[in-house]
């Protein structure tokens, strides 16, 4: 079954530490609408930061990184307090220099299937019970090698 934009979505949504840890504290706006109506996929903030995340399935494209880039002024003119930075999730990247191009935004990059999976399994342990990929062996939180079976994250 192909993995829609929709499920990455939904994935990010409800176990956004898949991402980055941080994320699990913080307060989460999907499809964000700024005010000229342009929607960026996430938002995560807390008190001192924004973190605008884009997420595409396919590869990650000069177009992509200039899309985050208008999405992070709006979130400065918004937050001028506040530190605000930018995630590019997708599957790979088009070359070395939109790799470049996103480090010297200060972007950081992530892939799907690597750095952040798009088939899930929980762990079963009721300590625990947090998403991680489906090819793990242990849950790496806890490092049970039990999982629930749903087959709505198959």
């Amino acid at each position: 079954m192909a993995v829609t934009e929709f499920d990455i979505h939904s994935i990010i949504r409800n176990y956004p530490y898949l991402i980055s840890e941080r994320f699990a504290a913080m307060q989460i706006k999907h499809e964000h609408v700024y005010p000229d109506g342009t929607r960026s996929d996430f938002v995560f903030e807390d008190a001192t930061l924004s973190v605008v995340v884009e997420v595409k399935k396919g590869p990650i494209d000069k177009k992509m990184i200039l899309q985050l880039d208008g999405y992070v002024a709006k979130e400065r003119e918004q937050n001028p307090v506040k530190s605000v930075g930018g995630i590019l999730i997708g599957r790979s990247i088009v070359n070395a220099e939109v790799l470049k191009l996103a480090n010297d935004r200060g972007y950081e990059v992530r892939f799907l299937d690597v750095n952040v999976p798009t088939r899930i399994r929980l762990c079963a342990k009721g300590t625990c019970r947090r998403a991680t990929s489906f090819a793990n062996e242990r849950c790496p939180y806890c490092g049970s090698r039990k999982f629930v079976i749903d087959p709505f994250l198959l």
